[in-house]
């Protein structure tokens, strides 16, 4: 019958299974990572033309509110983001996770957040 699929291949992935996982597996790599994951959704938005979170939502499958405090991240001043993508040192990437990054965020000036940023890598 026509749409329907054969009863031999269901156990075989579609194509549009395979790039579902792969993406799946892209997503969870960047777990640890939410400056990277911040720049792989905001390159996702530029590539697809979508406009909000809620359309990455729809595309990446995840929650939308979890999207956008990952967006957020790439609020921080350019010279700690730049200073967190080029140092991945286990240290680094374990203590700087998404919760302590929103924190400096949360501070909406640039001057606390290097200070706070400076107390944190002193911490370490």
């Amino acid at each position: 019958m026509f749409g329907e699929r054969p009863s031999e291949l269901s156990s075989t992935e579609t194509v549009d299974q395979k790039v579902w996982k792969k993406h799946q597996a892209h997503l969870k790599r960047l777990e640890n990572h939410p400056l990277k994951k911040a720049e792989y959704y905001r390159r996702l938005k530029e590539s697809t033309g979508v406009s909000g979170v809620r359309g990455l939502a729809e595309i990446t499958g995840e929650d939308w509110s979890y999207i956008a405090k990952v967006l957020r991240v790439l609020e921080l001043p350019q010279g700690i983001r730049d200073f967190l993508i080029s140092d991945p040192s286990p240290d680094i990437v374990k203590n700087f996770n998404l919760r302590c990054l929103l924190e400096l965020v949360h501070l909406n000036d640039e001057n606390l957040q290097y200070s706070r940023f400076r107390e944190m890598l002193n911490s370490l």
